[in-house]
């Protein structure tokens, strides 16, 4: 994979899908590899994931979706087990209750990318 999104997520399932659908609508080239971390949600999160994980969870698609629970550990715990659990060389972070412009990676990618110097992106936000 080219790039991890990491996602916790804690009782989100109303708003997770948006989240979601707006990584698989990315308009870059690059493999995507996302790993929703449910911190001990007590909500429908899992079978919120299953539709997803039965399309997206095997790898080898543009896009892979895995899905890994926790007892409730916090946010940082979340975050700390997804990027564990990625090689990819690039990680983006993107939480439960937000989503991305489609050309978000692609354009991030292109910039980090275009000089060996840069070793972060960071971009604005919309309402």
């Amino acid at each position: 994979m080219d790039v991890a999104v990491i996602t916790p997520t804690y009782n989100r399932a109303h708003l997770l899908p948006q989240s979601i659908d707006s990584v698989i609508a990315q308009t870059t080239p690059a493999r995507i590899e996302m790993a929703v971390i449910d911190d001990g949600s007590t909500d429908d999160t899992a079978d919120m994931m299953r539709p997803y994980i039965d399309k997206y969870g095997a790898p080898g698609g543009k896009v892979h979706i895995q899905y890994i629970q926790l007892d409730k550990q916090g946010v940082v715990a979340a975050r700390n087990t997804g990027i564990e659990r990625t090689n990819a060389p690039y990680i983006a972070l993107l939480d439960s209750d937000d989503y991305w412009d489609p050309r978000k990676l692609e354009l991030q990618l292109k910039a980090i990318r275009s000089d060996p110097h840069v070793g972060v992106a960071h971009t604005s936000f919309r309402y």
